[in-house]
């Protein structure tokens, strides 16, 4: 009971920071196959393009509570299960196959044919029972269920032609009698048809057909009811995010759950077989870790708009010879040098607030819904990294010395400033299937005069120093005040490159109950941050518009297929949402490089939001 106690307190804590840059729980409950979440506030930090759907226009189904009522036929009743069995292989036998269920009611076995849709075809399926069975009995069934009614739109076509120059002549002269209505237009069997109008009830649509004709536009206009494409969304005219959108992502590329519970609390003296082994756990150059962590305090989108505020994302990216490990493990060993000039690390923490604007595109040239969407951000924060770096431990019979150079940028606390840019593009190509692209954070940047340190030092400390003064060797090393010293110093303007997102996403409805999601996401500008492979995850939420949708989804590459990271790059996602009314609860978790102890990190991330 302890070790498992002590396995779950380390898989949740003690692992070093890895991270995906996930944004919303959906994004993280889906392994980023759903980055752009349920709309509203959780397009803004994904696709800005999403503002552009009216609210309303997008539901082409709407929920009913209806029953479903059917009938079956109670064949026999038995405390004898083998008999019941008997009678259902005769009746297949005889030419009665169907679906048959056997069930248990008290103390009885009971023989049914379920699934009839009316009560006559029972009667007629009876009619045709063998004489033995003659106390049957007949009984309806009542399930309730939620059926999704389809609802349409009402569009007045006025024009028809295989002469795009014909149509071009036809929207300029008709421009003026139709500015306020919204225009389409379709190309299908070599014709381009041209439409406006988006009518919820086909009676407004007639009024307005009737006056376009009374002006002197198309006397041969005519009404064309169609289905509300766009069932694959649900836009909110009002969306705003409460108590924060929080998320955290941890990884590494050495501990797991297993691996602190194979190695903590064994004596490595009396069982060396133990450390060997340990030692060949270890990386080959260094421990790398990254910490990505996100949470915003206030988004809200109002229609077309979208408003973020205090948005703030931390990362931190370090790295731990190897070497220094195995020092601690095999001690120090004579006239050989250890070469810990693989420690590394990079930190930077930035606030972001953006504003954002979607628009839907009518263009006679694009036979599909399409909305477009751009976001101009603000950027405040802070950095600090380790730009160059070598250090060797030497010890002797009689001595130790360690040899460091290095370059520290260290903002001492001190704000820079950027800008960045998103920009975004989906479209929606029938009821089933949508597709969108995005660009997050093009061209974000901090730029700031800071500190710049440079370090350069040989330090020996004899055997007769080390005695006399054991208090600064704690661990064999030096205290960092005795280990750097600062030869120079200087301000100088450094501007560093965030990570910007390139978000490619495809949506298909398979069924109301059942949506399928995929996508491809790659981070660049990473020059500060290390380079990252792209990511491809694949995604199913169920019940999306049901009051408790659930989640789950599977991910391969992105910051688990760094170079320098190694094991699996897989990452396993399940969540779920609470959505009663305006309010929408959403919790999102999953684990990387592998499942349960075997992992060697994870994420979690929740938001509750107000919708209407």
């Amino acid at each position: 009971m302890v070790n498992k106690i002590k396995c779950y307190i380390i898989f949740f804590f003690v692992p070093m920071a890895y991270g995906q840059f996930f944004y919303s729980p959906i994004d993280l409950s889906t392994s980023g196959a759903s980055f752009s979440g349920n709309l509203g506030t959780h397009s803004l930090q994904t696709n800005p393009a999403f503002l552009g759907i009216k609210p309303g226009d997008e539901i082409a189904v709407s929920p009913l509570d209806t029953f479903i009522i059917s009938y079956r036929v109670r064949l026999i009743e038995s405390n004898d299960k083998n008999k019941v069995k008997e009678i259902e292989t005769n009746l297949k036998r005889d030419g009665l196959d169907r679906e048959y269920k056997i069930s248990k009611e008290k103390d009885l076995f009971v023989l049914n044919a379920p699934g009839f849709k009316d009560s006559f075809s029972a009667h007629n399926y009876s009619r045709n029972l063998p004489s033995t069975i003659s106390n049957y009995r007949i009984l309806a069934d009542t399930t309730k269920e939620i059926v999704f009614k389809k609802k349409y739109i009402y569009k007045i076509q006025l024009f028809a032609t295989d002469i795009k120059d014909s149509l071009k002549t036809f929207l300029k002269r008709s421009k003026p009698l139709i500015k306020d209505l919204k225009r389409n237009v379709t190309l299908n069997d070599s014709i381009y048809r041209f439409s406006v109008g988006g009518f919820e009830y086909e009676q407004e649509a007639l009024i307005v057909k009737d006056s376009l004709i009374e002006n002197g536009l198309s006397p041969d206009a005519f009404i064309v009811k169609e289905e509300l494409k766009s069932s694959v969304l649900s836009a909110p005219k009002f969306s705003i995010s409460l108590l924060g959108n929080n998320s955290i992502s941890i990884n590494n590329n050495l501990f797991s759950a297993n691996w602190f519970n194979t190695y903590s609390g064994i004596d490595m003296v009396e069982q060396p077989s133990v450390k060997e082994s340990l030692l060949e756990s270890l990386p080959s150059e260094s421990a790398d870790g990254i910490l990505v962590a996100n949470t915003s305090l206030l988004d809200l989108t109002y229609k077309n708009f979208g408003l973020s505020l205090f948005n703030t994302s931390l990362f931190s990216n370090f790295s731990l010879p190897t070497s220094l490990f195995e020092m601690i493990f095999e001690g120090l060993k004579f006239d050989n040098p250890i070469d810990i000039s693989e420690l590394d690390y990079k930190t930077y923490v930035v606030g972001s607030s953006s504003f954002s604007y979607g628009m839907p595109i009518e263009h006679e040239s694009i036979p599909f819904e399409t909305y477009i969407g751009i976001g101009l951000r603000y950027l405040n924060g802070s950095f600090s990294y380790l730009d160059s770096f070598s250090g060797v431990i030497l010890t002797t019979t009689d001595s130790i010395t360690i040899s460091l150079e290095g370059k520290i940028i260290n903002p001492d606390f001190t704000y820079g400033s950027g800008y960045g840019i998103d920009l975004g593009v989906l479209c929606i190509l029938d009821e089933k299937i949508s597709g969108q692209i995005s660009f997050i954070g093009l061209g974000s940047s901090l730029n700031n005069n800071v500190l710049v340190k440079y370090i350069s030092q040989e330090s020996k400390y004899s055997n007769e120093e080390i005695e006399s003064n054991i208090s600064l060797i704690p661990g064999l090393l030096p205290y960092p005040e005795s280990l750097y010293v600062v030869d120079s110093s200087s301000f100088e303007n450094i501007s560093i490159e965030l990570p910007a997102k390139l978000n490619l996403g495809l949506n298909y409805i398979y069924s109301n109950k059942v949506h399928l999601k995929g996508s491809i996401q790659h981070i660049m500008q990473t020059k500060f941050i290390g380079s990252v492979n792209p990511r491809f995850s694949l995604g199913v939420e169920l019940s999306p518009k049901t009051n408790f949708p659930l989640r789950a989804g599977f991910s391969t590459g992105g910051f688990n297929q760094n170079s320098k990271i190694t094991g699996s790059s897989n990452t396993y996602g399940i969540g779920f949402g609470i959505h009663l009314g305006v309010f929408h609860f959403d919790l999102g978790m999953n684990q990387i490089g592998g499942v349960f102890n075997k992992a060697k990190g994870f994420s979690v991330g929740s938001d509750l939001r107000l919708l209407f």
